[in-house]
């Protein structure tokens, strides 16, 4: 079901703020994310939503966001994946993957929120013994 409502469709914004980062998706869907967020380029790339504002040595901070938005703005999610055991989302475009690594075994780290209040949330898993 979740593929259904996202694959296909457009990345028409991408936003970091301070604990969390936003994914806008044609259809009026919004993914939210509050893990690790990465983005993997066909291309070598290699840009995580923690680098983001951060200096490592460089003479400005890492924009990761703008680094992001250069690769997946405009461009259509061919493939879904989502991991059973842990919760990671990957959304695959042309150019590369977005990876949502989920860093919680009980904590939602991403909620996908979409026409009339649809909202998808999913954490990891919790293995019971």
């Amino acid at each position: 079901m979740f593929g259904e409502l996202t694959t296909n469709r457009r990345i028409e914004r991408f936003q970091i703020d301070e604990f969390s980062a936003s994914i806008g998706i044609s259809g009026g869907y919004n993914l939210v994310c509050e893990c690790l967020l990465r983005f993997v380029g066909s291309d070598g790339a290699f840009i995580t939503g923690e680098d983001h504002g951060q200096k490592f040595g460089l003479q400005e901070p890492c924009d990761a966001e703008a680094q992001i938005r250069k690769y997946i703005l405009g461009e259509t999610i061919t493939a879904i994946e989502l991991r059973d055991d842990s919760g990671d989302l990957t959304l695959r475009i042309d150019n590369g993957q977005l990876e949502l690594i989920c860093s919680s075994s009980g904590y939602e780290n991403w909620q996908l929120y979409g026409p009339a209040f649809l909202c998808i949330g999913y954490g990891g898993r919790v293995k019971k013994s």
